[in-house]
């Protein structure tokens, strides 16, 4: 009952921006003890309508067993104070999962089913519409990537039916997330960690030293409606020599975006919203994103 009442104050979880892209952020609301919930709370607010989604990173982890470890009662609570935020300003909140033991997550693989089951039912009590999956292994091989994907194919019909999308982080540098093909179509959208920055244009397409390989992401045979680059919005360093990288400068955006639209990639996802008051270094995103991800959000790139 309660997901029918989230569909309709916020909308289902496939139905993005009428008309346009799907802008996600990721935030974590105990990393600075809640002290800029409020203010993030306002600058999505000043930017009604840019921003689709939410995804909370709430402490919600795999445990040492391969079960779920719950969150502090903390961190709860600011997660908590977070959504309902968000849901008053039609937001989508939706939990992150984390986890980077490799003997830790096949074991919470195996434990399929009742792994799958505690998702629904923390997604549920929290008022959830989706669970991003940011599961980092250290070490792999490549038929984790095997385990991974069947334990997605069996977790997204069930969250689905409760309401909730199903997304995971990806990148190439762990054998376990760098196979796009296999994994894209088990869930409902891939969002790449690596396209985060580069040092240019042709560097976040092919690759650098910082990142980027945002070619290979979007190369067949996956579906580009399942694709979701990552984007940095810090002040990242760059090089040896460190320097401001080109990706946080304001004119890497607007070629940066014309790509994404002309690949017709239905999301956006950004590492990440943070406002903490009096920190000028914590004032993420840079403000020259928000005109961009407006004309991203309502379809007029």
């Amino acid at each position: 009952m309660r997901g029918l009442v989230l569909c309709a104050l916020l909308g289902c979880w496939h139905t993005a921006t009428a008309g346009g892209g799907w802008v996600s952020f990721w935030y974590y609301p105990p990393a600075y003890g809640g002290s800029d919930i409020n203010a993030t709370l306002d600058l999505l607010k000043r930017h009604e309508g840019v921003v689709t989604s939410v995804m909370l990173g709430c402490d919600h982890s795999v445990s040492a067993v391969g079960g779920v470890t719950a969150p502090s009662q903390t961190s709860l609570d600011l997660c908590t104070t977070t959504i309902a935020g968000l849901i008053s300003s039609r937001v989508k909140p939706e939990l992150v999962m984390g986890g980077s033991n490799i003997t830790q997550l096949r074991q919470f693989f195996a434990n399929a089913d009742t792994n799958i089951d505690a998702l629904v039912k923390i997604g549920r009590s929290l008022g959830a519409t989706g669970w991003n999956l940011d599961m980092e292994p250290t070490t792999s091989v490549a038929a984790d990537a095997k385990l991974y994907a069947d334990f997605l194919r069996a977790a997204k019909p069930k969250l689905n039916a409760a309401g909730m999308r199903l997304t995971i982080a990806t990148a190439t540098w762990s054998p376990m997330l760098s196979d796009t093909a296999l994994l894209a179509p088990q869930v409902d959208r891939v969002l790449n960690m690596e396209t985060y920055n580069a040092d240019s244009m042709s560097g976040w397409l092919n690759g650098d030293a910082v990142g980027g390989y945002y070619s290979k992401f979007v190369a067949p045979p996956t579906s580009h409606s399942k694709l979701g680059p990552g984007l940095g919005c810090w002040p990242a360093k760059c090089g040896p020599t460190p320097h401001a990288c080109w990706s946080t400068t304001p004119a890497s955006g607007p070629p940066r975006m014309a790509r994404i639209v002309a690949d017709g990639l239905p999301e956006v996802a950004l590492f990440r919203i943070i406002q903490v008051p009096q920190r000028p270094d914590l004032q993420w995103p840079e403000e020259w994103w928000w005109p961009l991800l407006a004309k991203f959000a309502a379809g007029h790139n």
